[in-house]
């Protein structure tokens, strides 16, 4: 997940961990360290991943993004862009 369009100013997980925040206003990412993605996601790859799922409002509420794995998406757009609040996988 990205701040920025094009996979530019990224936090990324390892291989084996799932992204899983009820609050993107803080989390811990387990291959950079802490991150704040709050309302900052633009841009979004998945590689070798579980299906990624978004909200755009905290503790898993408000419009569900579904975002299938190997994919790459360089441009999020409303409701997406700076709007993702809360995310987790399944699959």
């Amino acid at each position: 997940m990205c701040r920025d369009y094009y996979l530019q100013n990224c936090e990324w997980w390892a291989v084996g961990t799932d992204p899983y925040s009820a609050d993107l206003g803080k989390g811990t990412n387990s291959s950079s360290g802490d991150y704040y993605m709050q309302d900052a996601i633009s841009s979004i790859q998945i590689v070798g991943a579980k299906t990624l799922y978004t909200w755009n409002d905290n503790n898993f509420k408000g419009i569900q993004g579904v975002f299938q794995n190997n994919n790459t998406w360089n441009t999020l757009s409303y409701p997406y862009n700076d709007s993702i609040s809360s995310i987790r996988t399944w699959g």
